[in-house]
């Protein structure tokens, strides 16, 4: 199967001959040890390399300061540059004295027609490889926008998580929906070992044999995630795929 054709059938349950797969987005910081440890010369190299099935097309969103769409909304009441690596969530912000309803009109929202760059978003989808699925990467954090307007200590009360683990989400929603993750990027990815790294990936695949775009479970590759625990990911695909 070709990269799109593998992505369709992923996500419309149908066989694949392997799970369709997304690298992420690797953090400036993250992306010298990655280019070194898979000799490229660029992450576009890379996801070229491990053979990845999605390219994905960040939308320049230029509305200081940050100028990311990432952070699109000022909430800050002192300045503070809001940037998707220094991002904080404690600060004092704009609504975090509000109750109303009605007072989400006091802020000052921005038209994102006026602040979302349409030429620059056409030349990086005119210029990403015809082969790949493209997948614009727009950011819809409602989660995080929340606890950036308000401040985390105003927004949350109890946040918990119950049943997310895959063999739970498989019970409950195979074949109604399609995933993307199932890595995951906060433990094993930084502190397992390659071999683990496969392990995971082989234990995903006899759960969801499709309808899972096997990646990283968040999107962010951090500089504390081995590129060595990348390269197994990918290697695992790969392995199973023979079986």
């Amino acid at each position: 199967m070709n990269h799109k054709e593998r992505f369709f059938a992923t996500i419309n349950h149908q066989p694949v001959d392997r799970p369709a797969s997304w690298i992420g987005l690797p953090v400036p910081s993250a992306e010298p040890a990655l280019i070194s440890y898979f000799r490229v010369g660029s992450i576009d190299e890379l996801r070229i390399a491990i053979d990845d099935d999605i390219y994905p097309i960040e939308v320049p969103y230029n509305y200081p300061p940050s100028n990311h769409i990432a952070c699109a909304f000022n909430f800050a009441k002192r300045n503070h540059l809001d940037t998707p690596d220094e991002r904080t969530l404690t600060a004092p912000v704009f609504f975090e004295d509000y109750s109303e309803v009605t007072d989400v009109d006091k802020f000052a929202w921005p038209d994102p027609a006026k602040f979302l760059d349409r030429e620059e978003s056409g030349r990086r989808v005119a210029s990403a490889p015809g082969d790949r699925i493209k997948m614009g990467i727009l950011w819809s954090c409602h989660f995080q926008d929340a606890c950036a307007a308000f401040g985390m200590e105003q927004a949350l009360m109890v946040m918990l998580a119950n049943e997310m683990d895959a063999p739970n989400l498989k019970n409950h929603f195979a074949g109604k929906v399609a995933f993307c993750g199932g890595v995951d990027a906060q433990n094993l990815l930084v502190n397992g070992k390659p071999e683990e790294v496969e392990q995971k990936v082989a234990e995903l695949r006899e759960l969801f044999p499709t309808g899972l775009i096997i990646s990283p479970s968040h999107e962010a590759i951090l500089p504390d995630i081995a590129p060595a625990n990348i390269e197994a990911l990918f290697r695992g695909l790969k392995q199973q795929s023979l079986q």
